[in-house]
């Protein structure tokens, strides 16, 4: 009998230990813990930085829930990284539609714009790079952004 309760002891107490870090490294953080990094699209070329990220973005987009978590540890790394949320903004009023044209024709049609109508976005997700106050890089769709957020992190 008092093995099985040292065993019963030993078990809830592992229990307790795996629950305690289990929910820290799960936790799992809201665009509303970030909210002063959403920007509007007229001020994508306008932030104090010289070099940051903007991230395209829908609160429906399934590949954009998926990669959230690395966008905010992007920005708690101490990285600039700014969201324009596409499901609240109408972006078809300041871009092209990009949605039959190849991604390497956007990536190097977005190469050195430095006004919001010279940008295309053909889909979301999608990063552009700002250095300078011009477009830098594209990173689109959900393996690209995860393989940069990744690299930087």
């Amino acid at each position: 009998m008092k093995r099985c309760f040292l065993i019963f002891c030993g078990l809830m107490l592992l229990n307790s230990c795996v629950s305690d870090n289990l929910s820290n490294t799960f936790s799992l953080r809201s665009y509303n813990d970030y909210e002063e990094y959403f920007i509007e699209t007229e001020q994508i070329f306008n932030q104090e930085e010289n070099d940051y990220l903007i991230y395209f973005f829908s609160m429906y987009c399934n590949a954009c829930y998926d990669l959230k978590q690395k966008v905010f540890d992007y920005i708690d790394n101490q990285h600039s990284l700014y969201f324009v949320d596409c499901s609240k903004q109408d972006i078809y009023r300041f871009v092209q539609d990009g949605t039959n044209i190849p991604d390497e024709v956007i990536k190097n049609s977005n190469f050195h714009a430095t006004s919001v109508q010279a940008i295309t976005i053909s889909s979301i997700p999608c990063l552009l790079k700002v250095k300078e106050h011009k477009v830098e890089n594209t990173w689109i769709g959900f393996q690209e952004c995860n393989e940069i957020l990744k690299e930087t992190t």
